[in-house]
């Protein structure tokens, strides 16, 4: 498939671009670190939410900055409080 080879792509970004700590440019949070979060965490169809994940097992970069972000106390408590919605 062409999402673990694209996953895969940006992992060795991240591993050129970023400074750590979970931040995919940079030393803090950016646009960047939102997309990812929403690719990995957020925006998956629950039924396709584990192949994503088997996805991206090879790229431990790409999941630090998507659980650093979910893990956000704004993130997690409008995650958890947004309307119920198909978007």
């Amino acid at each position: 498939e062409e999402l673990p080879t694209m996953l895969g792509k940006l992992e060795k970004a991240i591993q050129i671009y970023s400074s750590g700590d979970g931040f995919a440019f940079g030393t803090s949070t950016s646009y960047a670190d939102v997309a990812i979060f929403s690719l990995l965490k957020d925006c998956t169809m629950q039924g396709e939410a584990e192949d994503t994940l088997k996805a991206a097992a090879g790229c431990p970069l790409l999941l630090a900055v998507a659980e650093k972000i979910a893990s956000d106390d704004g993130v997690s408590k409008w995650v958890a409080d947004r309307p119920v919605s198909m978007f």
